[in-house]
């Protein structure tokens, strides 16, 4: 799962609005962690979410809503 997955990591301290990636400074640390959550997602069976393929992003038109009658 680690391979699968965009890293990127931010010293909040020094960097409050995680402007600057550290990532390719710490693989080390950047692997011990994708672990861990790996461990954890393991552990507790977590489901993640797949991308929708009909996301259009972007897209501005929506689809009517069915409505339903209202009561007289």
């Amino acid at each position: 799962m680690a391979g699968e997955r965009k890293t990127d990591r931010h010293n909040l301290a020094a960097d409050p609005g995680e402007a600057l990636d550290v990532a390719a400074a710490h693989p080390d640390r950047v692997k011990q962690l994708a672990a861990r959550l790996d461990a954890l997602l393991r552990e507790t069976s977590a489901v993640i979410p797949s991308p929708n393929p009909a996301y259009l992003a972007g897209a501005t038109k929506r689809s009517k809503q069915v409505s339903t009658p209202k009561k007289p």
